[in-house]
C-alpha cells in the first residue's frame, strides 16, 4: 500500500472514529452513518452479515475503498475503539 493511499485509510478511519456515538463505556458504541451498533469485543464480528454488509456497502460507495481497504480500515476502527474503552476504563477510580 504506498503512502498516498494509506494516508487516505487513516482519513476514513478518523471519519469513522468521529461519528461513532458511544453513549456509555458500558455497551457498545454506534457508528451513525448507518445507525448499527458496533460489537467491538465480539471476536466473530466480521461474521456478522447484517453489520457487515451495511458497513462494507457504506464503506465502498461512500469513500470507493476496495476489499482489502475495507478490511484495513474496518479493523483498525475496532482497533482504536478498543483502545478508547480500555483507556476509559483504567482513567476510572475504583
Amino acid at each position: 500500500m504506498n503512502s498516498k493511499t494509506e494516508k487516505y485509510l487513516d482519513k476514513v478511519l478518523d471519519y469513522m472514529v468521529r461519528n461513532t456515538l458511544i453513549k456509555n463505556y458500558l455497551f457498545n458504541p454506534i457508528f451513525r452513518p448507518i445507525d448499527r451498533t458496533i460489537p467491538i469485543f465480539d471476536p466473530n464480528v466480521m461474521n456478522d452479515p447484517d453489520y457487515t454488509l451495511k458497513l462494507y456497502y457504506y464503506l465502498t460507495t461512500q469513500f470507493g475503498l476496495t476489499n482489502d481497504e475495507v478490511k484495513h480500515v474496518f479493523f483498525n476502527y475496532i482497533e482504536v475503539l478498543k483502545d478508547m474503552y480500555d483507556k476509559h476504563n483504567n482513567n476510572k477510580k475504583i
